[in-house]
């Protein structure tokens, strides 16, 4: 990847200096190689084996909020590739037609991650984010999901997953005056990131005449509770701002198959309802560190609606 960026202003006044403009216009390249080696053996008719390699990086860019400073002769700096190595078993099986089960087990190694750090935003008075390569992490966990087809009406499916997450290295600078690097992983969580996740749902489809049938799902979603702010020294209300753990209904029932024939190939209607117990949950929040205050954002409440499809 080859990245140019330009940028004018950082605040409210448009650059006019030759210097601070210099400053702000830069280039970079970034690569990496990139590939899989996928190993996969046939036990028998119904169960697959597999074995598989990744490797592969997010590339590196340019953040618009970093401060310049041409007093210094300091100007835009990018963040680095993001790389990973991942390593992967696992099955996939299915029996009789009616049982799915598929697994796997993964063991994923970052190198400079990519996270997102609370700054200051030059001229506004308030706080932003830029991206930074913080180190080192490694993630192990495993996946399995099922579904099974009682008759050609009923089926049930699901799913369960599960990941540690560990940071190896967070490399940051400290408050002495000679800000030294400083490996804070011990102290810092993954962003965004359940540790387990799992979903399961019935399902019906029964035939009302002709071509018509009724379809309908109601299903079950679990996340463990997570970190939305990962660095307890940039987010001083990390805990307060987490997602709770959470377990939210959906349902829905769609009626299709009624085309008239001629240009109307069909018909459908969909009555769909979600959050169904009307949980509460954060879904996305915002800690502003210094300036001593946080605030969250909960998911939509209990939500009920109807969705028509016409298909010519």
């Amino acid at each position: 990847d080859k990245k140019r960026f330009d940028r004018f202003q950082n605040g409210p006044t448009p650059y006019t200096s030759a210097a601070d403009i210099a400053l702000n216009k830069q280039r970079a390249s970034f690569s990496a190689p990139t590939g899989n080696l996928t190993v996969d053996y046939r036990a028998t008719d119904d169960i697959n084996l597999y074995a598989r390699a990744a490797h592969g990086y997010r590339s590196g860019a340019f953040n618009a909020r970093q401060a310049t400073n041409a007093a210094t002769n300091f100007g835009l700096v990018p963040f680095d590739n993001e790389k990973i190595w991942t390593y992967e078993l696992g099955f996939k099986t299915e029996f009789g037609g009616k049982l799915r089960l598929n697994g796997a087990v993964f063991h994923s190694i970052y190198s400079d991650l990519q996270v997102a750090v609370p700054v200051p935003i030059v001229g506004s008075g308030s706080f932003g984010t830029v991206v930074a390569n913080a180190g080192k992490a490694n993630y192990t966990g495993f996946e399995l999901e099922a579904a099974y087809q009682f008759n050609e009406i009923f089926s049930i499916d699901g799913n369960l997953g599960y990941t540690r997450k560990k940071f190896k290295e967070y490399m940051t600078l400290d408050d002495s005056p000679a800000r030294r690097p400083t490996n804070i992983a011990s102290v810092v969580k993954s962003s965004y990131s359940p540790d387990w996740t799992a979903t399961i749902a019935a399902n019906a489809r029964i035939p009302i005449g002709g071509d018509a049938h009724a379809t309908a799902r109601i299903g079950y979603n679990y996340t463990s509770d997570f970190y939305l702010f990962g660095n307890p020294i940039t987010a001083p209300f990390q805990r307060e701002t987490n997602g709770d753990a959470r377990g939210l209904i959906d349902a829905q029932v769609k009626f299709d198959g009624f085309g008239s024939g001629g240009t109307l190939e069909d018909v459908s209607l969909l009555l769909w309802a979600k959050n169904v117990t009307n949980e509460k949950y954060i879904v996305r929040s915002v800690d502003f560190g210094q300036l001593g205050f946080a605030y969250t954002v909960f998911g939509e409440p209990r939500t009920f609606g109807a969705t028509v499809e016409v298909e010519f």
